[in-house]
């Protein structure tokens, strides 16, 4: 199986795992609710999917493969250092408002 194969399909399952959390976190917000394991455990799965996504694009440029557009690795670089960067932000707080937070930057993600 080719490695751009797998590399879309990780891709995929990535932004619809992150579909799924930001839904998931758009729930506990309307219910008045904080981050709960489920959503951290959410993010922590929609991350390594995307590390591992990071790690076989490098590999198949290495390797010579080339992308229709620059920007295609801006997004990767960005899908790595989001989830990281959002809980460096809000300083690993589980309230209200770092739902919201999640919430948008999951369904910001899924839509890339």
């Amino acid at each position: 199986m080719p490695l751009a194969f797998i590399h879309a399909r990780i891709g995929l399952a990535g932004s619809l795992f992150l579909l799924l959390a930001g839904l998931y976190a758009l729930y506990l917000y309307v219910r008045q609710s904080g981050v709960d394991g489920n959503l951290r455990g959410m993010l922590v799965i929609g991350e390594v999917l995307f590390i591992i996504m990071a790690v076989l694009g490098t590999i198949m440029a290495l390797e010579g493969a080339h992308v229709a557009r620059w920007v295609h690795y801006l997004y990767g670089v960005l899908m790595v250092i989001l989830i990281p960067s959002a809980f460096a932000i809000t300083q690993g707080r589980d309230g209200r408002r770092e739902v919201l937070v999640y919430a948008v930057l999951a369904l910001f993600m899924a839509a890339m």
